[in-house]
């Protein structure tokens, strides 16, 4: 499974590279003072702070490669001085795969060898 944690999402300046590994998570669970379940939990519930989006945009910018001085220009430019609900569903993207991971070519290639097991099954129960 192809799962590191990282996802590519189109925001800013086009795609972009936004990671959430453990050391990531653990920096913004004390930058935010609350554990990563909770700070998921408020996006959820759309009951989120600004700076729950604007951390985790700019902690993940940092875990996909950004230099922290160009993490901070990114979220200044695109997050700090547009309307934050923008940047909220990328900042949500970016937890999710940061927590769960996000598809890569194994979940693919896993999901097209379950479908062919399953037309196979379905092929011969229904030739017997």
């Amino acid at each position: 499974m192809s799962r590191d944690a990282s996802i590519e999402l189109v925001w800013g300046e086009g795609l972009t590279k936004f990671a959430m590994r453990i050391g990531e998570l653990r920096m913004l669970e004390e930058k935010r003072k609350a554990g990563i379940v909770e700070i998921l939990r408020r996006m959820e519930s759309e009951s989120w702070y600004v700076d729950d989006v604007y951390e985790t945009l700019r902690i993940g910018l940092i875990g996909g490669g950004k230099p922290p001085t160009e993490a901070y220009r990114l979220v200044e430019t695109y997050c700090a001085n547009r309307p934050i609900v923008e940047s909220f569903l990328t900042a949500y993207g970016v937890l999710g795969a940061g927590l769960r991971g996000a598809p890569g070519e194994d979940d693919t290639e896993k999901k097209t060898e379950t479908a062919t097991e399953t037309e196979a099954t379905e092929e011969v129960t229904a030739t017997v």
